[in-house]
């Protein structure tokens, strides 16, 4: 019924249908087995994670809040489409923003000037050093020189300093970068004393420093900013709703209402254009 009633209004929505992603490492499973719980309906882990599964201790197993381990089927991954062309027409809108389909050099990801509103292009703007989504343009910059922001304002880098990069350099930052998500969402579930992944004693360290510190990120603490950043980027690509990650639930609902509330000014601005 539900299904007859959105089929005509399809054009009105944007569809998705993600693979099912692993819950302990949340990528997503698109080859080989994936391992569910019957007891757990929302447990699910990958291949690689299972096997790891099978090397810790049976105390350490899922559930670790649980005295009884729960017993792993696997289930074959064969339902990923080989084609995934889009048969439909492709319906350009004043509410998104279409730019990349028409000028494929324009930069994929625009940074907007949180004073103004506007478009920052590259190089050409300021960042919070705290703040991880204060941006400014060098207009509003000029004009006041970032007085009204309680943190130090940093100049966005120009397009050549970015192409000056390293490749590979930035490659070894990814990996590792990616390693350390991965351990945000082991850590939680570790309680192996001599755990085999050896990064994961230095973000527990880190958690046990944020529970202390008294400096907090915002007054400098270089790992607090360390971690804060780390849990940003967790809980923008986190889509399980129990996450244990500290923080995640907050960083999600902060996330959501500060989407909301650009949406709703994108909105009154597109209403406002429509009505001249």
């Amino acid at each position: 019924m539900l299904g007859e009633t959105s089929c005509p209004m399809k054009e009105d929505f944007i569809m998705d249908d993600p693979q099912h992603a692993c819950s302990n490492c949340t990528i997503p499973m698109v080859s080989g087995n994936r391992w569910v719980c019957n007891q757990c309906k929302n447990f699910q882990i990958c291949d690689r994670c299972y096997e790891v599964e099978l090397k810790r201790e049976e105390r350490e197993r899922h559930p670790i809040d649980q005295r009884e381990s729960h017993t792993l089927y696997p289930i074959e991954i064969n339902d990923v489409p080989v084609d995934t062309k889009d048969i439909d027409d492709i319906l350009e809108s004043e509410f998104f923003n279409t730019r990349t389909f028409h000028n494929p050099t324009a930069p994929a990801f625009v940074t907007t000037c949180n004073i103004c509103d506007l478009d920052i292009e590259t190089g050409q703007g300021w960042r919070c050093e705290v703040c991880p989504k204060y941006d400014v343009c060098n207009a509003c910059y000029q004009k006041d020189g970032g007085i009204d922001h309680p943190h130090k304002l940093t100049n966005h880098p120009s397009m050549a300093d970015c192409d000056a990069e390293n490749k590979e350099s930035r490659q070894l930052r990814e990996l590792k970068l990616r390693k350390m998500l991965d351990l945000l969402v082991h850590v939680p579930r570790c309680r192996s004393a001599h755990c085999q992944y050896p990064d994961c004693r230095k973000i527990k360290e880190l958690f046990r420093h944020g529970m202390q510190c008294k400096t907090r990120a915002a007054g400098g603490c270089v790992r607090c900013r360390k971690m804060w950043y780390l849990l940003q980027l967790h809980a923008h690509a986190c889509k399980e709703s129990r996450c244990r990650v500290p923080r995640c639930r907050d960083l999600k609902e902060h996330s959501r209402g500060s989407q909301q509330q650009s949406d709703s000014r994108h909105r009154t601005a597109v209403a406002r254009m429509m009505r001249q």
